[in-house]
């Protein structure tokens, strides 16, 4: 089975990559869909996340006000580090246990789709990885649609996050998406293309 790395800063388009990557026959591993379920009520994560936080993350009925969080992280870079140490070892455990199943079921190629793939040292995990880069002004545009948040908020998001050297520098690959969406589909097929050869070759 090959692993594939998938990740990029908020805005860059990432999501959009790994859809149509799903499409070339990848299978994916969402790690934001596994971040929320780590973070479930009566999770231990979540208990440990309220001991830090506070309850100016906590809902009334005692599940996790993620748009209060992610205000605090988003500013604060000590309490992002402090979010991250509690999750991280959790989120890597669960993709574990998921890559052996898809190993033993003779899944052959996985795209695990990470925003924090880096920093999290889940590009241990992998085989290849993949960065999807884009310009700040079209990131900044994407975040306010997607998020229906203000340009002064999504700034301080887009400040919070590396720079597209960051992931060109750790990255075997990167896609380049500040053009239109057919220059984006021709480039993922050609990536399709180059991962599809690169498990064959390792076979």
């Amino acid at each position: 089975m090959t692993v594939v790395g998938l990740t990029g800063s908020s805005g860059s388009g990432k999501s959009t990559v790994s859809s149509l990557l799903r499409a070339e026959g990848f299978d994916i591993i969402d790690c934001d869909r596994i971040a929320r379920d780590v973070l479930r009520p009566d999770t231990a994560c979540l208990a440990a996340i309220f001991c830090i936080f506070g309850s100016a993350v906590q809902n009334e009925d005692g599940s996790l006000n993620r748009r209060a969080l992610a205000d605090i992280v988003f500013h604060d870079r000590q309490k992002l580090k402090q979010l991250n140490a509690v999750m991280y070892p959790q989120i890597k455990t669960d993709i574990n246990e998921i890559l052996k199943q898809l190993a033993q079921s003779g899944t052959a190629l996985v795209v695990l789709d990470a925003p924090t793939l880096f920093e999290s040292g889940a590009d241990q995990m992998c085989d290849v990885t993949v960065s999807v880069l884009s310009n700040d002004a079209l990131r900044l545009k994407r975040i306010v649609s997607r998020d229906k948040i203000d340009l002064e908020l999504a700034q301080s998001r887009l400040a919070s996050q590396h720079s597209n050297s960051f992931y060109r520098d750790k990255s075997d690959y990167t896609i380049e998406n500040s053009g239109s969406l057919e220059q984006l589909k021709q480039q993922v097929k050609t990536l399709a293309e180059t991962l599809k050869n690169h498990h064959e070759q390792r076979a």
